[in-house]
């Protein structure tokens, strides 16, 4: 038999390999690995070279006996690269040594150590990656031979890299290998190899798996178990996607990164909410050259080595059951290494990973189960070699799938693998690259059992600068405890978006429950040091929304999901409430905090409604005097509010509930920025004169009126408003002060009465009336005069009606009458209502129309309104 020695160019290699196969059960793989191997059989009467050497040289006949009991020797040394013994891994680990390999895109700084393991192995390591990446330091310190900056992000890298490659012969780096470690890099490095005829898997079967729907689809043609799934191109697809799949169900994305925009939904309903918020997420974001996580503008250029994340959606059917991570090692298309990790119960609906441990305490046949439905996947796919991280459950139905990632995985499953099992993924990862068999040597088991717990943020806002997990590091039995984030950081919790996950934690016992026990135990211990924005210590509470976070659609809906979803908004969230009012108002508060709201009152010393905070109705009770210098007033409790933060607790709204305090709270809004109506807008709605100016200029019906400034203005009031006529306080209460006069000379004499009456009553702070003159002429704490000017208004014949109205947006979305009966005059005291109007419909709609037209002419946005109106005989 002959056979041929020396290094062909990388033109030929495919039929290289294959001569190189006939020695053994598979081929070695590259010119470097067969002249190592060589070599190392010391086979001194055959003509070997250096790869560097053979620069176009033409392959050497060597004729060869194959019953020659030399060549036996050498044929059962390399049957030997096929054994999961020690002696045979070292014999595979010094084939290593030598050897050329290419990784294309470093990853982050965090995998520096597989760079460091490669030089330890003796591989001559070359990098090419973005312009300015940190592993450009690597070639200083001694870690790699070379560095080559590209852009990552150019239309014809696949071409850059090949040509880079065939150049390097030139400088004596005939290159053995590509591979990766960066899950972006996974598709790249498959064509490149395939372009160069260097080892590796079908790009098609990479593509595959890196697509969770091409996944599904040819599980599903390889009979293989497959949830139900729905490739969705846009929002026309949801509800033919809901009636496939069901509910729940989860959306995510048929190519991504970590958990980012998978969410599980429950409804049609929902699946639009998240739909929606999970393209807008999407659009912009990418994975910046060093791992982390940012997005961009409309129009803005991707940065330099970022990875953009948009894809299609697709939604698929929720698994019950046990996650788990099932890592393998494939060679000649058969598994070598297969073993289960177990996944603790994710953070949903974004399915955060929360801990896991190994070895695996589900039954061993389940574990058999899964490892076999991982490696069906793998062959269906069509993978040949190489090490996978593979992510499935074991539901109620058996295993299912969940992803392939065709790579080491990333975090601590190298170091997982290494310490429970002995298998270092790196070198199983490197063999691949070069085309040498893996077999690991595997124990009957584990050498120590481990389990990780990560720390999802339970709050929103800035990590602060202490080191938490400082106590607990030195601790029995703890591996490492690390921080993921650092002082500055912003972090959210899962009531606000994907959780950021603050460190981990892991320990060793000597079975895997030991090993779970300790980190719970551990967990107790922490108190991760998260401040709020501004603030010094923990939340208490959410952050105010961000609606540009929300889906705005889902959230105006006048639906009961919509509905349910907005008061499940309010919940853990702080509003400062100015001025409780009257006793009688106290099941606002109730209400408030039913809905999960954190209250706080600002109110006059002594308020009924500081004992609200001891009954735990509220929150915190904050004394301050109402009745002081309105300017101060507002100054005081703005400097109160913004204090709050420090307490963990950052307001998200300013209200009341109280009329007088209705322009204070809309000026204390306005000077913490909060979303409020404008205090023009009250101030115009609170003084019935500037009321009827405002809506006199919008060419709204308005009654003749005229505003009094004294008693010598008396005449010229009746002449222009006539009689019968209502006399009335710009500003009041109830129906105080607010009298049927029908001539001229009983305008006199109730104007002197009124008068006299208005500069002599205050309301108290808890809502009833008193006199100055019981007083001592001394305002009372709490108390709001009603002293204010006067106005004549024509009388107004027909029935008064109250209408409720809500506002959003500047549009009304919700508007009903109530009719009030005839009420006593001249005093105009009520007598009774009832609801819903008996009055015609088109007159309902009318006095709908004209109130919330009022309210859109004196500026108002939003917020609850109770407006009086009447329909007369000349209309609203």
């Amino acid at each position: 038999m002959a056979f041929v020695i020396g290094t062909p160019s990388r033109s030929s290699y495919g039929s290289f390999n294959k001569m190189v196969g006939s020695l053994g059960k598979s081929p070695i793989g590259s010119p470097h690995m067969f002249n190592q191997y060589m070599q190392s059989m010391e086979l001194n009467n055959m003509k070997t070279y250096a790869p560097s050497s053979l620069a176009g040289v033409k392959p050497i006949a060597v004729e060869q006996n194959l019953l020659d009991p030399t060549f036996v020797k050498r044929k059962s040394k390399m049957d030997m690269l096929h054994l999961a013994t020690p002696a045979a891994q070292q014999m595979r680990l010094k084939l290593i040594a030598g050897s050329v390999i290419v990784f294309i895109n470093s990853g982050y700084k965090g995998k520096r150590f597989i760079y460091e393991k490669a030089r330890d192995l003796g591989v001559v390591a070359i990098i090419i990656d973005n312009h300015g990446s940190w592993s450009e330091k690597l070639v200083e310190d001694g870690v790699i031979k070379k560095f080559i900056g590209v852009d990552m992000n150019a239309p014809d890298i696949e071409a850059q890299i090949v040509s880079i490659i065939n150049g390097l012969d030139d400088e004596g780096l005939s290159v053995d290998g590509v591979t990766t470690f960066w899950e972006t890099a996974v598709p790249l490095v498959a064509r490149v190899a395939e372009a160069l005829g260097l080892p590796g898997n079908p790009h098609d079967a990479i593509e595959a798996a890196k697509n969770k729907h091409q996944t599904r689809a040819r599980m599903s043609k390889g009979k293989l178990p497959t949830p139900r799934n729905y490739l969705i191109s846009s929002d026309v697809e949801l509800k033919a996607a809901a009636d496939i799949v069901g509910f729940p169900a989860v959306l995510k994305p048929i190519e991504g990164l970590l958990s980012i925009g998978v969410v599980r939904v429950e409804s049609e309903i929902h699946l639009r909410k998240v739909f929606q918020d999970v393209t807008e997420q999407m659009e912009g974001m990418y994975m910046t050259r060093d791992g982390g996580m940012a997005s961009i503008r409309p129009g803005e250029k991707l940065p330099t080595g970022a990875h953009p994340l948009k894809t299609k959606l697709m939604l698929e059917e929720y698994l019950d059951g046990i996650e788990v991570d099932v890592d393998i090692v494939l060679t000649a298309g058969e598994p070598v290494y297969c073993k289960v990790t177990d996944n603790w119960p994710t953070l949903e609906p974004w399915f955060n990973e929360t801990g896991d441990n190994s070895p695996s305490i589900l039954p061993d046949d389940h574990q058999r189960e899964l490892e076999a439905l991982c490696v069906g996947s793998l062959k269906c796919l069509g993978f040949k070699c190489g090490v996978f991280h593979v992510e499935a459950k074991y539901t109620t139905r058996g295993p299912r799938l969940i992803e392939i990632n065709s790579r080491m995985g990333g975090g601590q499953v190298r170091e997982n693998n290494l310490a429970v099992w002995g298998v270092d993924l790196v070198d199983e990862s490197l063999m691949t690259a070069i085309g040498l068999p893996c077999h690991p040597p595997v124990p009957s088991g584990p050498y120590t059992c481990r389990s990780a717990l990560y720390f999802n943020s339970k709050q929103t806002g800035i990590m602060g600068p202490a080191d938490w997990l400082a106590n607990v590091r030195k601790l029995p039995n703890v591996v490492y405890a690390r921080l993921l984030v650092g002082d500055g950081d912003e972090v959210m919790c899962a009531e606000d978006g994907l959780p950021t996950w603050l460190g981990q934690i892991m320990c060793e016992g000597e079975t895997p429950q030991e090993a779970i026990d300790w980190v719970v135990k551990y967990e107790q211990m922490v108190d991760p040091d998260i401040i709020p924005q501004g603030g010094e210590v923990a939340l208490r509470c959410l952050l105010p929304i961000d609606f540009s976070r929300e889906d705005m659609g889902f959230l105006k809906a006048p639906t009961q999901d919509a509905q349910d979803y907005r008061l499940s908004l309010l919940r853990d969230r702080v509003v400062v409430f100015i001025s409780a009012g009257y006793e009688g108002k106290k099941f606002i508060f109730e209400r408030a905090k039913a809905h999960g709201l954190m209250s706080i009152i600002i109110d006059n010393p002594g308020s009924w409604s500081e004992a609200l905070e001891a009954d735990g109705t509220i929150k915190k009770f904050i004394p301050i005097d109402l009745n002081a210098n309105r300017d101060q007033v507002v100054s005081q409790i703005v400097a109160a509010v913004k204090k709050l933060p420090r307490e963990g607790l950052p307001p998200s709204g300013v209200m009341t509930f109280w009329e007088t305090a209705v322009p204070l709270a809309a000026r204390v809004a306005e000077g913490l920025g909060c979303v409020s109506n404008t205090s023009k807008a009250i101030d115009a709605a609170k003084n019935k004169h500037e009321t009827r100016r405002m809506m006199s200029e919008a060419g709204l019906p308005t009654p003749r009126n005229f505003l009094i400034k004294s008693v010598d203005q008396l005449p010229a009031a009746a002449k222009m408003v006539g009689f019968p006529a209502v006399l009335k306080p710009t500003v009041g209460l109830l129906s105080i002060g607010v009298v049927r006069v029908n001539d001229e000379e009983h305008l006199l004499d109730t104007y002197k009465e009124t008068e006299a009456v208005m500069a002599d009553t205050f309301l108290t702070k808890d809502g009833a009336m008193g006199k100055l003159s019981d007083c001592d002429g001394v305002l009372p704490r709490g108390a709001s005069p009603l002293n204010c000017a006067m106005m004549l208004e024509e009388y107004l014949d027909g029935t008064e009606i109250d209408c409720d109205v809500v506002m959003s947006g500047g549009e009304a979305v919700y508007s009903k009458i109530t009719d009030n009966w005839p009420t006593m005059e001249p005093w105009f005291n009520e007598t009774g209502d009832n609801v819903p109007s008996l009055l015609p419909t088109e007159q309902v709609a009318e006095l709908e129309a004209l109130c919330v037209q009022t309210l859109k002419c004196l500026g108002f946005q939003t917020g609850v309104f109770h407006v009086e109106a009447k329909y007369t005989t000349r209309g609203p």
